[in-house]
């Protein structure tokens, strides 16, 4: 799969340009893929560059340029560079949510990373909330069977497991297994 991405990268920078849009998307392709494989240093230099770019020709909180943040903050939460990532998912969340509202689906994306980098540092009274919004979110928009619905309820049930609510954990997982 790098390979087809670096391909795609390389023609689209020479016939489109390093500013393009098209280019940026195959630039976050191939960041992507090397975080997946754990090459984080290259994908952060390409996070990066799309970010750069993103900020200087379409402005701060424009969804491209929130996505490219994003895709930043997820590989930090990678990494566990959680006190990079965090205010980085919430400087995203807050743009998302003055500009895209907050039952847009990538805005409940956000909140869902928010939350789960949040309970992945013990900080499980900031997390639940964000959780819930996600849930609620995401089944207002595509039923309680889609995988988007699926994980922040999941999670919500580990979560309220983890603090001694089982009686509401375990009708959360019953839910979500029907």
């Amino acid at each position: 799969a790098e390979a087809l991405y670096r391909r795609a990268l390389d023609a689209r920078w020479r016939t489109l340009g390093p500013q393009h849009g098209h280019t940026l998307t195959s630039v976050n392709g191939l960041a992507n893929c090397l975080k997946d494989m754990g090459s984080h240093a290259e994908a952060e230099r390409l996070y990066r560059h799309a970010l750069d770019v993103r900020q200087k020709t379409l402005g701060e909180g424009h969804p491209d340029t929130l996505t490219s943040y994003f895709n930043l903050a997820v590989l930090y939460h990678h990494m566990q560079r959680f006190s990079t990532a965090e205010p980085m998912y919430k400087r995203v969340l807050e743009a998302q949510v003055r500009t895209l509202g907050e039952h847009h689906m990538h805005t409940l994306i956000t909140t869902n990373a928010l939350a789960n980098i949040l309970h992945d540092q013990g900080k499980l009274q900031a997390a639940e909330p964000h959780y819930r919004t996600a849930a609620e979110g995401f089944q207002a928009a595509f039923g309680d069977r889609h995988p988007y619905a699926r994980e922040p309820l999941e999670n919500l049930a580990a979560l309220l497991r983890e603090t001694g609510r089982h009686a509401e954990a375990n009708q959360i997982a019953r839910r979500v297994r029907a």
